[in-house]
């Protein structure tokens, strides 16, 4: 249904409830509207703290129905949330959240949940349910609460309040989504590794949208159209995909699980891979490198200049007006910025490297000391994120004026953060050029399983070949290719020296149709490659990861 059919039902369905509200107190709608008027005469000045929270309360209870406080219809955008779910996110989207746990507690102060539950378990409810849920559900039933817009629910706790929501949602025909919730982290101590996984969870759960949404960039030309599952086990995920006619299931999965979801094939992906530079390589690559060369020229023309600072209101301002419009402009709905929290904590250790033009700053990046000889380049960006001074080569001026900084100040190695999993996303390749190597990953990934071997699966994993990381912690590039004349030598020498990242175990290339002998193709590169067929109809098990015996996998 489009939103615009959302908000004429829910316009009709609202007034109707309104009035079941009414009337499920003994009152007519009439009266409920002219006490209302009366209690917010009262200016609010003169309330008390307490009446002032009842206040909004009430104005936001009256607005889910699309009420005002003057007795006016306006239509509001309404988000169902069970009770674990944050409502800063629902405020920032302009949604005004209807908790249903806490509508049910209300009713049961006013002495209305009772024929809430006796309806609940009429319709089937079991009588073993939390009443809490039951009571919500009764009035959904008698049409009571106000239809929503859209309902959010998270897995924190309350399993019924997620079923529940999934209920919500199939009845009135609106989307539902999940914020996963790591479990076990609410008994963790203040101690260094309580703290860690602390720190993890939180990551975890902040990537989520925005690891669906870079995956979907992947496979879809445009914006895709959208519709949830509910809240679903990771396991069934491939057979819902053959259920429901998918060419691809694309799951999120922590490492240390991923041995039990490997039973239903599928590559492990990490999230991100991290990538490291030797700075005495780095610094030789400087001066031979056509690329590099090519950036210090347009260094050169522009007269950038740099200077290294460790001033705490500097970095913020850099924090501000560079980093932060940067990654939001170049990754909109797939960024995650790092909190500038997380950043004051490494202050101490901390340099900024800030590029000049005319006396002006235009771009930069910061360095933090890891101790050891090694540094890690933290963050980089450009003035307001525009494009003209990453064009002028403030970008790449970061870059290379700090590996010049780097090994002056004695660092032996530089670590670049973490990049895509995937081979041909262009921060990996741009940080190739520096002589990167992988040496390490998110312990979060995607398993990517094909149901078959459609156009689609073909057009996918042609266009997205990926660093895959076995049990052992190798890491693999899987490469596909067409057979033909994308599998000849020529096609294939330039395909494969362009996707080569030094820290791979081994090459795996995959050949839809009859693969080329290996002795043939002449390829010849630091590591092993490995030359597999992809056999129509079988896709899924050859892209699928098992564990035997030989460590490779191949």
């Amino acid at each position: 249904m489009a939103y615009e059919g959302i908000i004429e039902e829910n316009t009709k369905q609202r007034e109707i409830q309104f009035r079941n509200f009414a009337a499920a107190a003994g009152l007519s709608e009439d009266v409920v509207i002219e006490a209302m008027k009366s209690r917010f005469a009262k200016p609010w000045s003169e309330l008390t703290a307490t009446q002032k929270r009842g206040r909004l309360l009430s104005e936001q209870l009256l607005a889910c129905y699309n009420k005002t406080p003057q007795g006016d219809v306006k239509y509001q955008r309404v988000a169902w949330r069970s009770l674990f779910m944050p409502t800063e996110i629902l405020y920032a989207m302009d949604l005004m959240p209807f908790t249903a746990e806490m509508a049910a507690a209300q009713l049961a102060m006013s002495g209305l949940s009772a024929a809430r539950l006796e309806t609940a378990e009429g319709n089937g409810f079991s009588p073993d349910l939390c009443s809490f849920i039951k009571t919500c559900a009764g009035a959904m039933l008698e049409d009571i609460f106000p239809s929503p817009d859209i309902i959010f629910t998270t897995s924190h706790l309350c399993d019924p309040a997620a079923k529940f929501a999934t209920y919500v949602s199939r009845k009135y025909g609106r989307p539902e989504f999940v914020l996963d919730i790591p479990y076990g982290v609410w008994g963790c101590s203040s101690q260094d590794m309580g703290m860690k996984k602390i720190d993890e969870a939180v990551d975890y759960v902040a990537g989520q949208l925005e690891n669906k949404n870079y995956i979907a960039h992947l496979a879809f030309a445009g914006t895709p159209e959208e519709s949830s599952a509910g809240a679903v086990w990771l396991w069934s995920v491939r057979w819902r995909a053959v259920r429901d006619g998918a060419d691809l299931a694309i799951r999120q999965v922590d490492r240390l699980y991923y041995p039990v979801f490997a039973r239903g094939g599928g590559r492990f992906i990490p999230c991100w891979v991290g990538l490291e530079a030797d700075l005495a390589d780095a610094t030789a690559r400087l001066n031979t490198s056509d690329t590099i060369r090519s950036d210090r020229r347009r260094i050169r023309k522009h007269d950038l200049q740099y200077e290294v600072t460790r001033d705490p209101a500097l970095y913020e301002d850099f924090y501000r007006r560079m980093y932060l419009p940067t990654v939001l402009n170049h990754h909109a709905d797939r960024s995650m910025p790092v909190p500038w929290s997380e950043l004051e904590a490494e202050i101490g250790r901390t340099v900024l490297l800030l590029v000049k033009k005319d006396g002006e700053y235009i771009g930069g990046g910061s360095f933090c000391d890891m101790g050891g000889g090694r540094a890690r380049a933290r963050l980089v960006g450009v003035k307001d994120g525009d494009e003209q001074y990453v064009r002028m080569g403030a970008m790449a001026a970061t870059y290379i004026f700090g590996i010049e900084h780097l090994a002056a100040a004695g660092c032996r190695s530089v670590h670049y953060g973490g990049t895509r999993g995937f081979l041909q996303d262009g921060l990996l390749q741009y940080k190739k050029k520096y002589g990167v190597r992988i040496v390490n990953a998110d312990t979060r990934g995607f398993q990517i399983m094909a149901t078959g071997c459609s156009t689609a699966v073909e057009s996918f994993l042609v266009n997205n070949p990926y660093i895959a990381e076995e049990m052992n912690g190798s890491f693999f590039a899987d490469i596909f290719v067409r057979a033909g004349k994308d599998s000849d030598a020529g096609a294939l020498k330039a395909r494969l020296t362009k996707l080569y990242v030094p820290g791979v175990a081994a090459i795996r290339l995959h050949v839809f149709g009859q693969p080329p002998e290996p002795a043939a193709l002449d390829l010849d590169f630091d590591v092993p490659v490995v030359v597999r067929a992809s056999v129509p109809g079988t896709i899924g098990d050859d892209v699928a990861g098992r564990f035997a015996d030989d460590p490779l996998h191949l």
